[in-house]
């Protein structure tokens, strides 16, 4: 969860800050998926610091098989049951758009 999208990154001069209504508070989703068996757990093989997360709405390829997508959403966008259904549904589907070779999400 980004809690300030105008505060830069390695920044702490506040005279750098967008003005709060520039700002947004952002959640981002992300998922995994694997094409091949593997020993470990997930965060040494994929979350590990040699990798980025993968693209705000899009995805990333990893070595040995894995793929990450992401979706980032404006947490102003989910302030009822009814959005954040909404926005898991979409988020299902970009799920089955980006792995079609997984059969249910």
């Amino acid at each position: 969860m980004t809690a300030d999208s105008g505060h830069p990154e390695n920044r702490t001069d506040v005279t750098k800050f967008a003005t709060p209504d520039d700002s947004r508070t952002l959640v981002t989703l992300y998922a995994y998926f694997s094409s091949q068996r593997h020993e470990g757990n997930w965060f040494d093989t994929v979350v590990d610091a040699k990798y980025a997360w993968p693209p705000d709405a899009g995805t990333r390829n990893f070595d040995n098989g894995f793929r990450g997508f992401g979706v980032t959403l404006p947490l102003s966008e989910l302030s009822s049951t009814e959005a954040v259904e909404q926005h898991v549904s979409q988020f299902a589907e970009g799920l089955r758009r980006e792995f079609p070779e997984k059969a249910a999400w």
